[in-house]
């Protein structure tokens, strides 16, 4: 049997019910006020064992468990009405009659994390994008002191202040069982089958998680000035121009930069193909050790780096990278690209390049600081670029900027690998080749 909502659809086999939650980075209090009252109907099913939360969505969209919550109108009233409410609707899951069990795909951030807390086991499938922590966000519903009360301040501590594997997750009790991707649907269901002879015993409150009230008002109140600052409004829409909202499935790396090592092994953890030019194959032996991946998946993830002899043998690609060193070649490149490809490089070069571009609209620059990437450009490319690199959990932050509003550099087209000495882009002129590119 199928019952589908407007977020949700559940499906009930022998005694178990699955709830599909469908994904989206938005979470709002009418989701809430869904899943409070799909609960209250799951408990009149007569003989039912297991209910089973899990995500509904594709890959390349934010699930259930990475979600963040939206007020559409934030202020005092909204914020304590979602907080409470969430916090009502949490402990009627956790002293649900039927027993519960959190299946865990990818990520599990913020609410999700609260929300999978709140079952009575939590089963994870590990993997490259697989990690655990609360991360810098208020928690609402009083995550924090649910995580206190399950395992103890020093776990507690370390989800809110880190992101952890689902292995490193496993040994510190936040998840009950943990398998590799390619197990997922066997095990699971081995796990189903078990807890229907052996049901999860429910585990009753302790005594000292009276005195964890005051910890939770605490987290209610700054979830409460976070939305009176604007944190919780809905995000803006990503405006549809020369780059559309589109999965990356294949990313080139240009030059010595020290971080191109790092995304390399982020993405084609990730699944995408990586072509590299000028640096060395990141290793994956820390991936190993930590849990994150398996060996299996470490030897599919190098099947997905592919070396390049330089950057005029570049195969099409979604998003290309240069350094300082290899900018000079931007012009050459951005002319040969498909017309959907993302071409960021240093700042200084990414003004220039966009006086001179068949396509201004897709470069974007990007400046590295202590805490992460500055990111300017076009309003939609510079969006694009934060959604692949927020995918990595890279940390950046985006200062939009219209390339109409560069303004005027002193450079002229030979700086930036036009040969010829006009201001302008010349009409019909021939690509340039590496010889003829200025390498100062």
């Amino acid at each position: 049997m199928q019952v589908q909502q407007n977020r949700m659809r559940i499906t009930t086999d022998d005694g178990v019910a699955t709830v599909w939650i469908g994904g989206g980075a938005e979470f709002h209090f009418d989701d809430l006020c869904e899943f409070a009252r799909q609960l209250v109907d799951l408990q009149k099913i007569p003989a039912l064992d297991l209910i089973v939360v899990r995500a509904d969505s594709d890959p390349q969209t934010p699930s259930i468990w990475q979600a963040r919550p939206v007020l559409i109108q934030p202020d005092d009233s909204a914020a304590l009405r979602f907080a409470r409410r969430g916090t009502e609707f949490l402990n009627a899951l956790r002293n649900s009659v039927v027993p519960t069990l959190a299946f865990i795909e990818g990520a599990c951030t913020g609410l999700g994390l609260e929300l999978a807390l709140a079952c009575d086991e939590r089963f994870g499938v590990s993997g490259a994008t697989a990690t655990y922590g609360f991360g810098s966000a208020p928690t609402p519903w009083g995550g924090k002191k649910r995580a206190r009360e399950l395992f103890g301040q020093r776990t507690s501590n370390v989800l809110s202040k880190s992101q952890i594997t689902a292995r490193q997750a496993r040994q510190a009790r936040v998840l009950d069982r943990v398998c590799c991707q390619r197990r997922a649907k066997i095990d699971l269901q081995s796990w189903i089958d078990y807890r229907r002879q052996f049901p999860i015993k429910k585990r009753g409150l302790r005594w000292w998680v009276p005195s964890l009230d005051r910890q939770q008002v605490a987290e209610r109140e700054v979830f409460r000035r976070a939305a009176l600052a604007g944190v919780y409004d809905p995000l803006p829409a990503i405006v549809e121009s020369i780059n559309p909202y589109q999965p990356v499935s294949n990313v080139a790396l240009v030059g010595e930069y020290p971080h191109w090592p790092i995304l390399a092994r982020e993405w084609c953890l990730s699944g995408v193909n990586v072509q590299c030019v000028g640096f060395e194959l990141p290793a994956m032996t820390a991936a190993m050790q930590s849990g994150r991946v398996t060996p299996l998946e470490a030897s599919q993830a190098n099947e997905r780096l592919w070396i390049v002899p330089d950057a005029v043998a570049l195969q099409p690609a979604n998003l290309v990278f240069l350094d300082e060193q290899s900018a000079s070649m931007a012009v050459m490149l951005e002319r040969d690209l498909a017309a959907r490809t993302l071409l960021v490089l240093p700042e200084s070069f990414a003004r220039r390049l966009c006086d001179f571009a068949v396509h201004p609209q897709r470069v974007v620059g990007f400046h590295w600081q202590s805490d992460g990437y500055e990111l300017s450009g076009n309003d939609s490319t510079t969006q694009q670029l934060s959604i692949w690199l927020e995918q990595l959990g890279v940390p950046h932050t985006v200062c939009t900027r219209d390339t109409d509003l560069y303004g005027l550099v002193d450079a002229t087209p030979l700086d930036i690998g036009y040969d010829g000495a006009t201001a302008t882009r010349p009409i019909g002129a021939s690509r340039a080749t590496p010889t003829r590119l200025h390498t100062d």
